[in-house]
């Protein structure tokens, strides 16, 4: 007869039972906590500073300038248009303290065919407009859309260049990207502040940047060209997708993008701003691990391409009339909106300490993207 546990006789008599493992919250969870505790604001979404609403009936007198002749079909165009009313109500918050009286130069980055610089030439038919992409299938389409301005001498001032952020290197007064992914968002920021240049930026997914902030802290190098990239290349009525010049202007930017899928660092020190890095260094394992982690769980909480298109395609009517797509109904998806929040935090006080003065809100509705925080900015000089 065997003996029970009470038994004295019983080798495992008097023992407790070991209490139940615990393991500690991820990395992500505590820094976040870290972050909420001194910066309990991150949580909180803020509305525009400023009336958001765009002249669609002027813009409608060129239907080329409209997104929908973009190719996007009419519910995705619909959602568009309430995205370009919201970067340019910010740009127009901009130009209320853009200092020169010439007419200012705006270049849309990572531009596609030009969603946002064709409405604001339209609305501003004296200033410079560019609208750049890397993608010769964009860029051809956007020339076309440029040739569709119908009033005289609106085609004059607008082009559209094939290229990237890091080879344009013309001067400009505002920089604008909408939906730039990843490190793309960060290139354009460093390029406005590299030219003293207004932006407005609404960021996309969070992309390779977990990677690079923990290639930073293995003190990793970044990928080195062989060879200087081909600069950048101004479309004209000749040029195709075939054209030799712009496969080669192609070629080298897919030849860069692949070079850093492989890369571990990208030659920028995360977090980007001395606020955050103070705030994350004395805790766990350091800023930069902790930075990347943040990173980390806010693309965990990101949607793929095909489901970011999807949720855009049915979003909202233009109006905000549809279920917001942003309602998180558990604290794990509002856990990883406010690890994007802190990202675009990072950037929004590394362009202060450039001497910038920032702002950022929600686009309104908020329904009209899933990636609805736009991110603005002009050089402090600006206002002397």
């Amino acid at each position: 007869m065997s003996q029970g546990w009470k038994d004295s006789q019983n080798a495992q008599f008097g023992r407790r039972r070991a209490p139940p493992s615990s393991n500690p919250p991820p990395l992500w969870q505590r820094t976040l906590e870290v972050v909420r505790s001194s910066l309990p604001s991150i949580s909180v979404p803020s509305s525009p500073p400023f009336p958001v609403s765009l002249e669609w009936d002027k813009i409608a007198k060129h239907p080329s300038a409209d997104p929908e002749a973009g190719g996007l079909h009419k519910r995705r165009a619909m959602n568009k248009r309430v995205q370009v009313a919201n970067v340019l109500a910010a740009v127009k918050d901009i130009l209320s303290h853009f200092p020169s009286p010439s007419p200012p130069h705006l270049v849309e980055f990572c531009a596609s065919s030009g969603y946002v610089a064709l409405p604001f030439k339209v609305l501003n038919p004296s200033a410079h407009v560019t609208i750049l992409d890397p993608k010769a299938s964009s860029i051809n389409i956007g020339f076309s859309r440029i040739e569709g301005l119908s009033l005289p001498g609106m085609q004059s001032g607008v082009r559209a260049v094939l290229g990237t952020t890091e080879t344009f290197k013309e001067v400009f007064d505002i920089g604008v990207a909408l939906h730039a992914c990843g490190e793309a968002t960060d290139a354009v920021l460093d390029a406005c502040i590299e030219k003293r240049a207004a932006f407005v930026l609404c960021p996309c997914c969070v992309g390779r940047i977990s990677r690079y902030a923990l290639g930073y802290a293995e003190g990793r190098a970044p990928p080195q060209s062989p060879n200087p990239p081909p600069p950048c290349h101004e479309w004209t009525k000749g040029d195709t997708t075939r054209t030799d010049l712009v496969r080669n202007v192609e070629s080298a930017w897919k030849s860069s993008l692949a070079s850093m899928r492989d890369s571990r660092y990208d030659g920028r020190p995360r977090p980007r701003s001395q606020k955050l890095t103070q705030l994350l260094e004395p805790h766990h394992h350091g800023a930069a691990r902790n930075f990347s982690s943040l990173a980390k769980a806010s693309d965990a909480g990101e949607w793929s391409h095909e489901e970011f298109e999807a949720r855009e395609n049915s979003a909202c009517d233009g109006n905000g009339d549809n279920a917001d797509v942003n309602a998180d109904d558990n604290a794990d998806s509002k856990n990883k909106k406010d690890c994007k929040r802190i990202v675009d935090f990072d950037r929004l006080n590394f362009a202060e300490e450039k001497g910038y003065v920032c702002n950022s809100f929600t686009m309104m509705p908020s329904s009209c993207s899933p990636k609805n925080e736009v991110l603005f900015g002009y050089p402090s000089e600006w206002d002397n």
